[in-house]
């Protein structure tokens, strides 16, 4: 009886455990696995987030954990190419797409708001205010907001506008107080070598240390061939007695009647330490400008006369500009000339690869060495440089292209135009509709200048082509599946690339000979539509079997198209009239005579800061030249 109890006892555990096997087999997945949520982004950026254990794990497109759930972040969002992270929803932070963390939510911070240069961040003080702040892209705190600040943000390219109870003062790009809130100004505006401050509607001026050179004391205060001058009652403007200044350095400096003669010509020299470190003097002697470097060396002599000397940062190098006469010249670190002011530049632009100029409110182009590519005398209203393979340029609202000799391949008579990846251009008509533009193109330019194709070279030899042969070209290029005679001479025309060095040479070397066959080409190709669409149903009528012979074009991995560089894929660039800001700065002369800014919207953007990329037409990708857009070879 006591072994058969125990049989029983023994069967019964042994059914129980089977029973909860299965029902564990059979119970319904866990929610952390069912919780996986696909995020496709606007710019094709595809991530996976799994909710585990009070947090988030973050996987990319091919299964690889990027942020684990162990960290706790929650919630977890897309953000401008960054994750958003949080702990609760007054804690945020930042990681970038490899999951490493910029910004830990620890830091309290209550939101982000992400910009192109930096990221403006808010925290909530004790009595339940918003105080700003801001970081730089690798998340370091260059402002705190625990300063108080009620806002921060970016004043032109050089400086940070920042009030404390409804008080103006500014930073400098490093984050430095230059003025101070607690000063009491009402308004603060940076302007070229000077600082306009006002308090209780009166003007005052202080220099770019933060330093006060002039009390708040006038209605109106300009600065004219480098002299400070201030609207007396008559209503005409007076240079600024020398008892207003604070300093006899600075009325010497910027007042014609102040000190005696021997006082205005003593040179006075000042140094500037930058953001960075970097130490030059500034000299005056009124009513000129010039610059020393550390070591006394002349970088910027007085004699050139210049009335506003100062410093320009850019891409890790020091530039300096002068200012005379309304005309503006650039010089590098060591005080050579870049551009002469001669050239009657009345501003001019330094960007990643060119200097933007003006002339008589029309835009030109300069590349880094000073070449004059597009003289503002051309009149374009606009001139743009486009993916770094052509200029984009408008005249009275209509666009038109240069190429990087300065040679207009498209006359700027259309309402829009784009690139497509097939690198032809098209324009949009009135019914939105896009069409390729005519081998004429409208274009004025009747001189053009050859290329040299190479068959075992990937590079273009010659930046400079007509809009002729541009196009035939582009037709060589989309019918060289169909003509086997073309495929040679279009196999290293379709692989060249710009070269930008090579702007001011001419090279005509087999000229004749390559244009002859690609002239041939494209009359073939424009003869009838029916004779591409029967090559093009030949193509797609290949069997399997041959297919399979082909070998995957290893450039594109099969696909046929690659992700645009330009864009990075998102089909967008930055906005180059206002530098994806959104916003352009006007300068204008106001009613008191007195040259004032504006800040309006951007026409060129509709104010979004990003424009799409011509290049790629805005799709984000490119057809594949190696394999000419097939996948195989």
């Amino acid at each position: 009886m006591i072994q058969l109890s125990l049989f029983k006892v023994n069967q019964s555990l042994h059914l129980d455990f089977v029973a909860i096997l299965i029902l564990s087999l059979l119970a319904p997945t866990p929610l952390s696995a069912q919780n996986t949520q696909k995020k496709t982004e606007s710019d094709g950026f595809v991530w996976y987030k799994t909710y585990i254990d009070h947090g988030y794990e973050i996987k990319d497109v091919n299964g690889q954990i990027i942020i684990p759930h162990t960290r706790g972040y929650n919630p977890v969002d897309y953000r401008k190419k960054m994750f958003e992270v949080g702990r609760g929803y007054d804690k945020k932070g930042l990681c970038d797409l490899s999951g490493k963390e910029l910004i830990s939510p620890d830091r309290g911070y209550y939101s982000l708001m992400i910009y192109d240069d930096y990221i403006q961040v808010t925290k909530i003080d004790e009595n339940k205010k918003f105080k700003q702040g801001v970081c730089d892209l690798s998340g370091k705190e260059l402002i705190s907001p625990d300063r108080g600040y009620d806002d921060v943000s970016m004043y032109g390219a050089e400086w940070y506008r920042v009030t404390r109870n409804n008080k103006m003062g500014a930073c400098d790009l490093s984050g430095k107080e230059i003025i101070s809130p607690d000063r009491n100004y009402d308004l603060v505006t940076v302007l070229r070598g000077w600082v306009s401050v006002k308090r209780n509607g009166k003007e005052g001026v202080c220099d770019l240390t933060g330093k006060e050179i002039i009390h708040p004391m006038y209605n109106s205060i300009i600065k004219k061939d480098g002299a400070l001058l201030y609207k007396d009652a008559n209503g005409e403007w007076q240079p600024i007695p020398v008892s207003s200044y604070t300093s006899p350095s600075y009325a010497a400096m910027f007042n014609k009647a102040a000190g005696t003669s021997a006082d205005k010509n003593q040179v006075h020299r000042e140094k500037i330490v930058e953001n960075n470190g970097y130490v030059w003097y500034l000299l005056y002697q009124w009513p000129y400008q010039g610059a020393e470097d550390a070591n006394g060396n002349t970088l910027i002599p007085l004699s050139l006369g210049y009335t506003i000397v100062n410093t320009k940062y850019y891409q890790g190098k020091w530039h300096f500009y002068g200012v005379k006469n309304n005309t503006m010249g650039y010089y590098d670190e060591k005080g050579n000339e870049i551009i002469s002011p001669d050239r009657g530049y009345q501003t001019v632009r330094l960007s990643k690869t060119h200097f933007y100029v003006t002339r008589n409110e029309n835009e030109g182009i300069c590349d880094l060495s000073g070449y004059e590519i597009i003289s503002p005398d051309r009149g374009y209203d606009e001139v743009a440089v486009i993916g770094g393979d052509y200029i984009q340029v408008i005249k009275n609202k209509k666009y038109g292209a240069c190429d990087f000799a300065g040679n207009e391949v498209v006359a700027p008579i259309y309402d829009y135009i784009l690139l497509t990846t097939d690198g032809v251009f098209k324009y949009k008509d009135s019914s939105g509709k896009y069409y390729p533009v005519p081998a004429n193109g409208g274009s004025n330019d009747s001189a053009s200048s050859s290329s040299s194709s190479n068959a075992s070279s990937n590079h273009r030899t010659n930046s400079s082509f007509s809009l002729q042969e541009y196009h035939n070209a582009s037709w060589a290029r989309q019918n060289q599946n169909f003509n086997k005679s073309s495929n040679k001479a279009q196999t290293s025309r379709s692989s060249n690339s710009y070269n930008y060095n090579n702007r001011k040479t001419t090279n005509t070397t087999n000229s004749n000979t390559s244009y002859t066959s690609r002239n041939t080409n494209t009359s073939s190709s424009y003869n009838s539509r029916n004779s591409r669409a029967t090559h093009s149903s030949r193509a797609s009528s290949q069997s399997k079997s041959e297919q399979s012979t082909k070998k995957k074009c290893q450039q594109c991995n099969g696909a046929g198209y690659k992700q645009c560089r330009t864009c990075d894929g998102t089909g967008k660039i930055k906005c180059t009239q206002c530098g994806g800001d959104g916003q352009v700065t006007s300068r204008y002369l106001n009613s008191h005579n007195k040259m004032a800014t504006l800040n309006m919207k951007c026409t060129a953007c509709n104010g979004k800061g990003k424009k799409n990329d011509l290049v790629c037409g805005g799709k984000g990708t490119k057809k594949c030249v190696s394999c000419n857009g097939k996948g195989y070879y």
